[in-house]
């Protein structure tokens, strides 16, 4: 059987949730250990043991419930507000319908229907969606046999090893590939591929004077490309003129590239704006609240529930609205970048142009007339 050992730990020691070996049986839940208090930090997103009431349906609900909490307290510090909130709602949702409605049983994680959304069974599309997996591991265990599979899939997704004895949420991941993969969704590793090709040929021109760029271009671009290099003492006039020619493409790129970031900030603007005026619809519902406090005082208490969820929107608003102007901001120094890059490309074009119309060319050309 499981144990809570919580009632004989200081507040101040951290959440444990250690899931013990399991016996290998497909029918038992993953014995645990459990520590730490049921409420969270201030300032932290609640997972309350409130939010799951026990209705006595399954073996081991108070067990699981405090699995719920801990699991999550343990991981939420690692994950984005929006993300941490969507995984509660997930869970708790999940839940009433498990301990209300479900006829799916307890027995084994196998029967549950996460599990063949995470399998891609019964006729379900393969999501290994994260919240899937904190749920059914939370309850049976992350090393438990059915979940086996699973647990390495995750592991792969996410690039970090997901552990039988513990459950985790990777640290230090972006925001943007957080959203990708608490969604299930792979990262594609050919566009990473370019965007890294493409950091290459943008550090290559930055840190190279502009009169040595045409010779390093020449020498570096088709690396970058992967195309091979030239031979230098063959045609040199025709390769020269060629490397010209793909400068010339590389500038009109990176030209639609600039357009392309006008139009990213053009479009933050506008969420920045719809964010502004979310934030107005709010402070109108508050002030409405308000004026309607003295005539609802028998219903004080739902009042004040309500009034602080509005709160709790109004400041996830005005971080997002902080955290979009920022964006615009760093999108407008890359545009800048970006024109100062446009026309050092500008400037070795016209280098590598008058190295073609050089007197030595002329003597060459004549030559060949004769």
């Amino acid at each position: 059987m499981a144990s809570n050992d919580s009632d004989a730990v200081s507040a101040t020691s951290g959440p444990v949730l250690a899931f013990r070996p399991h016996d290998g049986s497909y029918y038992c839940i993953q014995m645990r250990q459990m520590k730490g208090s049921a409420h969270p930090e201030p300032g932290r997103v609640e997972c309350l043991p409130s939010f799951f009431p026990l209705r006595n349906r399954f073996e081991h609900e108070g067990t699981v419930v405090y699995s719920f909490v801990l699991g999550f307290q343990i991981i939420e510090k690692n994950m984005c507000a929006f993300l941490a909130q969507a995984l509660v709602e997930v869970l708790v949702k999940t839940w009433d319908q498990d301990t209300l409605l479900g006829s799916w049983g307890s027995k084994t994680p196998a029967l549950h229907p996460f599990y063949a959304k995470l399998r891609g069974h019964d006729g379900s599309e393969k999501s290994l969606h994260y919240p899937y997996w904190f749920y059914l591991a939370a309850w049976w265990g992350p090393g438990h046999p059915a979940l086996e599979s699973i647990r390495r899939d995750m592991s792969e997704l996410w690039g970090v090893e997901f552990p039988e004895d513990a459950i985790v949420y990777p640290a230090d991941v972006g925001v943007k590939s957080q959203k990708r993969l608490f969604a299930g969704i792979p990262h594609d590793h050919k566009s990473q591929a370019r965007q890294d090709r493409v950091q290459e040929l943008k550090r290559t021109i930055e840190n190279t004077p502009v009169e040595g760029l045409a010779d390093v271009i020449s020498a570096q671009l088709p690396v970058i490309l992967n195309k091979p290099r030239r031979d230098s003492s063959a045609n040199g006039f025709e390769s020269v003129k060629e490397e010209l020619e793909s400068i010339g493409t590389n500038l009109a790129i990176a030209r639609d590239k600039v357009d392309g970031l006008q139009n990213n900030m053009a479009n933050f603007q506008a969420d920045v704006n719809d964010l502004r005026a979310r934030q107005e619809t709010h402070d109108s519902a508050l002030d409405a609240l308000g004026k309607d406090k003295d005539a609802t005082d028998r219903n004080l208490d739902n009042l004040k529930t309500e009034l602080d969820t509005l709160k709790a929107e109004n400041r996830a608003s005005n971080e997002k609205s902080e955290h979009m102007e920022t964006r615009v901001k760093d999108l407008e120094d890359k545009l800048v970048k970006a024109n100062k890059r446009a026309e050092k490309a500008v400037e070795t074009c016209a280098l590598v142009l008058s190295l073609l119309e050089t007197p030595g060319a002329d003597k060459r050309k004549r030559g060949c007339q004769a």
